[in-house]
Order: structure tokens, then C-alpha cells, then sequence
């Protein structure tokens, strides 16, 4: 009997304070992590036409309801005027920092004079603003970027007819994917083993040029081993004109970004790789240097850049080549995409 009444007592302990746990789990839940209410920050991008930016923007949302603070999140629609001017309209309206992900990186000068005048902090993000005195860079190692494809591209292919389509002229990071490229492929071209059979830019990384790019040099040959596209938009514009040459998965071709739909390409065997950048690193380290700068404290970083007017305190973030053989342990086993988003399952 003393048993049972024991029992009892510890059933109604119970039952009784589950609801209030159940009370404490869910207040914890809602409350944000800070309260930094009294912080508003910026975001221009310069464009949501790729789902990596469409990615980006509900990731920075995400972290300022986690961390507390006001984001204002503003779409240039790949227009350098109308970035120009959204970003001066946030200023003007009194942001604590401004987040620039440029369009183009040579325009911006007019925002960065009334960023200065109004002691607002400016953070580079993905792209380097030029000729400009910016406050804070972050990126990838977007040089390693370019060793990469060109890196696992020459292993499967270590001879013969390359096409290299570089991206867009107007973005800062086209030249170290290049450098990275070149850095990687000078060797085999200087031995005779591979050769460059065209070359050419993507204006504003649009799939149509890239495209209309790779059918010219298929109406001149066809005899091509692989082709360097600087990113996987490009590079499936690439695959599709391949495709209508009947060459489609006979000829490598590489990428950034880990875009599902190229992802879910690799395993079908149509290009080679691609270049997983941790995308979500990158937008909370840059959120979080926002956030530091905003209240005034210094921010972190692990280097510097030149952009021309100054060395740019970068924080820089690496990345890691995607083939057939890793995408479990890499884009999957860091939550990037789902073994059900990849698989198809």
C-alpha cells in the first residue's frame, strides 16, 4: 500500500510538471538569442535570379530573428543603378551597416562616399567592391575555387581539347578563378597536353550567353574534352548545348556553387564537379561582423585584400571540390541539401 501511495505522489509530480516544462521549452524557443532590437542592418543583392541568392537572403533572415535585429533585405534585380540607389536609400534611412553583395563592383563609389559621411560601416559580401574604402570583406578562397576545377578536371581528363569559359567581367572574383585555373592548367599546356580551343566571358554570368557561347564553338568542332565553367548555372548552360550535340556526359565540364540541379547532373554523369562553398558559414560570419561593427566592438577576420584603394580586413572561408564520390560526406553530411533532395527518395 505504501508502494502504491509512493507511486501516486510520483505520477502527480509528474504530470504536474510537464506543463510547465513544456511552458519553459516553448518561451525559450521564441525568445532570440540576443536583443538587438535597437540595430537595424542592410542587405543589398544585387540580384535573386539564382536560388544560391534566393538561399542567402532567407539565411540572413533567419540569423537576425535568431540574433535579435532588424534587416532590411533589398533586390537590385542585377541593376548597378538601382543598386546604387537602394543602397543610399538604406543608408539615408539610418542602418547601423550596410551588407553589399555588388552587381558591379566599380559603381559603388557614390554609396561608399555617403557611407563615410554617415558613419555607416560597409561589408563586401561574395564579391570585393573596387577602388573603394570599404570596411570589411567576406568570400570564399575563391583562387582555391578555380584550382579546384581545374584540379579534378585534369585528373579525369589529362589531355586534350579545353574550353575555358570564364564568368563575368564586372565581378571582382573572375580574376582569382582564373588565376586559379590557369595556375593548374599552365603546366599542361606548356607539355603539349592540353590545348585551349576557345576562350571567352559570361556577361553578367547569364545561362543565354553561355549557352550561345558554347553553340559557336560547337558549330566550329566537336571534338572537345572539357570545358571550364566558372560556375554551375553556366556550366549547365554548357551541358545543354552539349546535349544537342549529342556530347552530353562524353565531355567534363565543372561548376560552383553545388547547385541541386547540378548536383543531382553529377550523378548522372553529365559534368565532372563542382565547388561546394559552406554558403551558410559565410552569411552568418558576414551577419555576425555586421551585428560586432554595429555595437561597436571589432569584428574578426584571418586576413587581408587589396581592392585597390586599400588592404580590405577578409575574413576568408574555405571550400571543398564536389564529385560523384564525396557528395554524401559533403553537401549532405553538412545539411546543404537532403539525402531525399539529392536521391530523389
Amino acid at each position: 500500500m505504501k508502494n502504491l501511495k509512493l507511486m501516486f505522489v510520483f505520477l502527480m509530480a509528474t504530470v504536474i510538471s510537464l506543463p510547465l516544462l513544456s511552458g519553459c521549452f516553448k518561451k525559450e524557443e521564441k525568445q532570440p538569442v540576443e536583443d538587438n532590437s535597437n540595430i537595424t542592418i542592410g542587405f543589398s543583392i544585387h540580384g535573386l535570379d539564382m536560388d544560391r541568392w534566393k538561399r542567402e537572403k532567407i539565411m540572413a533572415e533567419e540569423f537576425a530573428q535568431q540574433k535579435g535585429f532588424i534587416l532590411f533585405v533589398m533586390d537590385a534585380e542585377k541593376n548597378p543603378e538601382k543598386q546604387v540607389e537602394q543602397c543610399e536609400n538604406l543608408i539615408l534611412q539610418g542602418v547601423n551597416a550596410l551588407v553589399i553583395l555588388p552587381e558591379d563592383d566599380m559603381v559603388l563609389a557614390p554609396v561608399i562616399k555617403l557611407a563615410k559621411e554617415r558613419n555607416v560601416p560597409i561589408i563586401a559580401y561574395d564579391r570585393l567592391i573596387r577602388n573603394a574604402p570599404i570596411d570589411y570583406y567576406i568570400t570564399f578562397d575563391q583562387k582555391k575555387v578555380g584550382e579546384l576545377q581545374a584540379k579534378i578536371i585534369t585528373e579525369k581528363y589529362p589531355e586534350g581539347n579545353y574550353v575555358h569559359l570564364k564568368g563575368a567581367p564586372t565581378d571582382f572574383n573572375v580574376i582569382n578563378y582564373i588565376k586559379g585555373n590557369l595556375e593548374v592548367l599552365d603546366p599542361y599546356i606548356k607539355n603539349g597536353k592540353i590545348k585551349i580551343v576557345a576562350s571567352g566571358d559570361c556577361p553578367n554570368w547569364d545561362r543565354t550567353e553561355a549557352y550561345k557561347f558554347m553553340k559557336n564553338v560547337l558549330k566550329k568542332r566537336t571534338d572537345i574534352t572539357a570545358v571550364i565553367a566558372q560556375n554551375d548555372s553556366t556550366g549547365r548552360a554548357v551541358i545543354q548545348a552539349l546535349f544537342e550535340s549529342g556530347l552530353a556526359g562524353k565531355v567534363g565540364v565543372t561548376g560552383q556553387d553545388a547547385d541541386l540541379d547540378s548536383i543531382k547532373y553529377i550523378l548522372e554523369g553529365k559534368p565532372t564537379m563542382t565547388v561546394y562553398k559552406p554558403i551558410k558559414t559565410m552569411n552568418e560570419v558576414a551577419f555576425q561582423i555586421a551585428l560586432d561593427v554595429s555595437k561597436g566592438n571589432k569584428p574578426v577576420t584571418n586576413g587581408f585584400l587589396n581592392n585597390g584603394y586599400a588592404d580590405v580586413p577578409t575574413y576568408f572561408i574555405d571550400v571543398i571540390g564536389v564529385t560523384k564520390d564525396n557528395i554524401d560526406s559533403t553537401v549532405i553530411k553538412d545539411g546543404f541539401y537532403t539525402k531525399e533532395e539529392v536521391y530523389n527518395k
